[in-house]
């Protein structure tokens, strides 16, 4: 080992220096709970680039965002710190992110769907959930017989869980089959795609499946040296292909996966523990197995370590290591009822903070079920005035300004509502009693009748416009977004927005025109039939100003950890959970896949405990009540495996059980060029926009500037192929030109302006599209230490031996009074910048304005002192925002500002 690679591997366990510079191509690490994986991925990418590699040549994935984001800053400090500053230049060209991220990239930028929308699971649902009845979902639910009736809504839901089945399992539509009750659900899965196909919608669970496809037919496309996988127990079999595809590539030079297969707890949708073991049969990996846990105290790991004894596979029963020399605290509580606990838990958190010993993020609460087992949580909590982050899918109907919200809108559509399921079911005048009762200090409810009224006269361009106005006139402008109380109910209430918006893209998509009375009854059938159950709160990530208790399912709390963490509500039926291994009803033929591992059981239960016991890093409260009810509760069969530790009664907390603060996430800030700007119109508007997720109002002609960039740049590769673009012009746009909301009528007016416009450049500026060196260029560069921007040069052209950097906007020049001019120059000078950095030789800069009169062109000056202004006026920007500071800063952006209405200062 050179000095180079001992600096490399400098502080790291024999196993982890192994793994770091193994030269097999396959290796595969088993990384337990704690063991440092991601710092051995980090320093395995390092020894890639130390070995002369290009950045661009690696590509890693991870499991969320939240780890992208956490490798990222990794890699960068390891980079800095080893391999010197100057070579972090160019590490923007890496890809880090999820597969998600990564084959909605590879279908863009290589086969074909560059135009086309990605949408998450709500917003998928909302979709399918309208346009199900043109897929003849509806007639398959009257048609299901006496014994097997269900709701449209539910119909839906299954159909597509196991649509989701089909992608997930690469399972061929020729060979699909319905379930007896289903017949007609592999026609009904061809109908969907192609609709989703004539909408260009990219789904999440879809997308994964096309990418995988077209990458086993075209693996050299994405130019990849060496994969890295982390957590790749979770991985599903489309995921896999997608990495074998890759992994076989012929110019593929290693492939490096990562994970624990103890920690696999997303069978439900699809991962599947043994792809461990077909990766080591299918590439003759190497092994390298990193047991040592640097997370959590001793006594901790003792109890992962019993619970570890009952899996079956002998290999998931090796003990972590610990490498901590304190013995930590693990204790087991005992209430009388479900209510006694939460309420012990609440108090003995207060005393820690009240005591100074603590800060309200250094605990959580970590449960099975959070729409079972989380009310009596918030409620104690709320009792004490402890604030509280809700995380799960049921999270943000948990809190108590998104139900008065919910309740308004169903009020509005006419519709009635049951907010838990055993509850009381509201209507009418009662409905709008729970909304005043929910709202923090209540509504007037005259002025919510004469709003009714307005919304239902159709008074709104849309939900968004309707919605800022009412949160107006409910007193929002009168809260303070810097008081940590009142940002938790701003935050969660821009959640409720995009829950508006997903619903009305829906509505909206393919030009159509739902009524008002229409439109507001099927979102309030959206919120109850769906809805309720699906959206999440604010995370604890978009709000880390805030000193808040963690409220959580353990799937939503995987990859975190806290110094205290209760596992509360540990009887049978709750954790385990009474549905575990039960039969479900699915609408395809139950032998066409692993049904068994889609519905769990007993070990995917056993994992799920696993994972939370080891997300504590000093204390360990593993807690249970004695009554449900009027009924006994049986403590949790995991309890016992724990091993044999005594019961308390409530208040156990030991003194000193936080050794030190809750570590925040190292990572690095990755911003979009936008965003920079967008922070420097307005930090208020940013956070409102960016952090919070107050949604933009829609508008039909949505999406005509992109269009018209995507179809430059297919002018331009026509161009590069020895092909006319004048002449292909018109093809081109019948045949992508694709907006989603604008009416047929709308759509044909925009192409015709598209059409004259885009004509006109091509005379004028044709030499553009036949020297384009690139186009769309992927740009991702370090601002500074902590801030990495990603952003899309339109297009990069031949310049004297040199390159001009040019970008194309769709609107005339001026129209703002200069504003957004001096943005466009801005960002153009960023790529610039960021070009040379990259060893570019960048000679020139423009800005054209493709379709006005005349396609006016400003010139952007490029010399060093013109780049290191923007570079410091956008590092000043980004270190405000990384203070977290958002003053509202009014002036004439103002009028044109996405939250104008619900903003104090814009409003006055």
């Amino acid at each position: 080992m050179d000095e180079l690679e001992k600096r490399i591997v400098e502080g790291l366990s024999a196993r982890q220096r192994e793994a770091v510079v193994a030269p097999d191509r396959y290796l595969r690490i088993m990384a337990g709970a704690g063991a440092g994986k991601t710092e051995t991925l980090t320093r395995r990418i390092v020894w890639l680039l130390a070995r002369g590699w290009a950045p661009g040549e690696i590509v890693a994935f991870t499991f969320t965002e939240r780890a992208a984001a956490s490798m990222k800053d990794r890699i960068h400090k390891r980079v800095a710190e080893i391999l010197g500053p100057e070579r972090t230049k160019t590490l923007g060209e890496m890809f880090v992110g999820t597969i998600h991220a990564y084959a909605a990239r590879l279908l863009q930028d290589h086969f074909g769907y560059g135009n086309w929308d990605v949408a998450d699971d709500n917003q998928e649902m909302a979709f399918l959930l309208q346009r199900g009845w043109e897929l003849g979902l509806g007639e398959d639910v009257r048609r299901l017989p006496a014994g097997a009736r269900t709701s449209y809504s539910e119909y839906v839901v299954r159909f597509k869980r196991a649509e989701a089945v089909v992608c997930h399992e690469l399972l061929e539509l020729d060979t699909l089959r319905g379930s007896p009750e289903a017949p007609e659900f592999p026609e009904r899965v061809r109908r969907y795609w192609d609709l989703l196909d004539q909408h260009h919608i990219l789904t999440f669970d879809r997308m994964v499946r096309l990418a995988a496809e077209r990458l086993r037919a075209d693996p050299g496309v994405a130019g990849c040296r060496h994969l890295l996988v982390d957590e790749y127990q979770d991985i599903n079999h489309a995921q896999q292909a997608l990495i074998w595809a890759l992994a076989r590539a012929p110019d593929l030079r290693s492939c490096t996966v990562v994970g624990d297969p103890r920690q696999c707890i997303y069978e439900w949708r699809g991962s599947d523990p043994g792809c461990f073991d077909r990766f080591a049969e299918e590439f003759s990996a190497r092994t390298v197995t990193l047991q040592e846990n640097r997370r959590s105290a001793r006594a901790i790991i003792d109890v992962a370590n019993a619970v570890a004894r009952h899996f079956p596979e002998p290999a998931l029963r090796v003990p972590m290591e610990p490498a901590r020399r304190s013995p930590g605290v693990v204790v087991c509580q005992v209430a009388e009822s479900a209510v006694g606990e939460a309420r012990s838990i609440a108090g003995q958190i207060r005393g820690e903070v009240e005591a100074g010993r603590a800060h309200y993020g250094d605990f959580a609460v970590l449960l099975r079920s959070v729409s079972t087992s989380g009310p009596v949580f918030i409620e104690a909590f709320r009792e004490l005035g402890i604030p509280y982050i809700v995380g799960g899918k049921v999270g943000l109907f948990q809190r108590p300004e998104a139900r008065a919200m919910a309740a308004l809108w169903l009020w509005f559509g006419g519709h009635d509502w049951r907010p838990e399921p055993y509850g009381p079911a509201y209507s009418g005048d009662a409905l709008l009693g729970l909304a005043e009762a929910e709202w923090p200090g209540g509504l007037n409810r005259a002025a919510m009748e004469a709003f009714a009224g307005r919304l239902r006269d159709g008074a709104f361009h849309d939900l968004t416009e309707a919605y800022q106005t009412l949160l107006a006139e409910l007193g929002y402008l009168a809260w303070n977004p810097d008081d940590p109380e009142d940002a938790v109910r701003m935050a969660n209430l821009g959640r409720f927005s995009t829950l508006l918006v997903d619903y009305q893209a829906a509505a909206w998509r393919g030009g159509r025109s739902p009524k008002w009375p229409t439109l507001l009854g099927g979102l309030a059938w959206y919120i109850k039939a769906y809805a309720q159950g699906a959206y999440a709160d604010q995370q604890a990530d978009d709000l880390p100003q805030v000193d808040a208790v963690h409220i959580s399912t353990v799937h939503q709390a995987k990859g975190l950890e806290w110094p205290v963490v209760f596992v509360a509500a540990l009887v049978d039926s709750r954790f385990p959970s009474s549905q575990m291994g039960r039969e479900q009803k699915w609408l395809l033929a139950r032998d066409l896949f692993d049904a068994a591992r889609y519905e769990g059981g007993e070990n995917a239960e056993r994992r799920l405990f696993y994972v939370a016991v080891t997300r504590a890093r000093d204390t360990l409260v593993l807690s249970r009540f004695e009554r449900a009810s009027r009924n006994s509760a049986r403590p949790s069969r995991f309890l016992r495996e724990g091993g044999a530790l005594p019961e308390r009664g409530p208040a156990v907390l030991p003194r000193g059980a936080v050794e030190g603060a809750r570590r925040s996430e190292d990572e690095v800030l990755t911003l979009s060029v936008e965003e920079i700007l967008t922070y420097l119109r307005c930090p208020h508007q940013y956070r409102m926009r960016h952090v919070w997720g107050y949604e933009a109002e829609l508008a039909r002609e949505l999406g005509y500037g992109r269009a018209v960039h995507h179809v430059l740049r297919l002018l331009a590769r026509s161009a590069r192929d020895g092909a006319d673009p004048e002449a292909v012009l018109v093809r081109i746009l019948e045949d992508e030109f694709f907006l989603p909301y604008a009416h047929p009528a709308g759509r044909q007016r925009m192409i015709e302006a598209a059409r004259r416009g885009l004509t006109s450049f091509v005379r004028h500026h044709g030499d553009i599209l036949y020297r384009a060196d690139d186009v769309e260029a992927r740009l991702e560069f370090l601002l500074s230490p902590a801030v990495t921007v990603a952003g899309r040069a339109d297009v990069l052209v031949a310049e004297g031996g040199g390159l001009e950097v040019i970008d194309y906007k769709t609107a005339p020049p001026g129209e703002d009074g200069g504003l957004a001019d001096a943005e466009a120059d801005l960002q153009v000078q960023l790529y610039a910048a960021a070009l040379r950095d990259m060893g570019r030789d960048v000679r020139r800069a423009r800005v054209i304005h493709v379709l006005g009169e005349g396609h006016p062109a400003r010139t952007v000056p490029v010399d060093s002192q013109s780049l290191t202004r923007a570079r410091q006026q956008a590092e000043e920007s980004v270190r405000e925002l990384a203070a977290r500071r958002f003053p509202a800063r009014a002036g004439k952006a103002c009028r044109s500002c996405d939250v104008r209405r619900i903003c104090s200062l814009a409003a006055g």
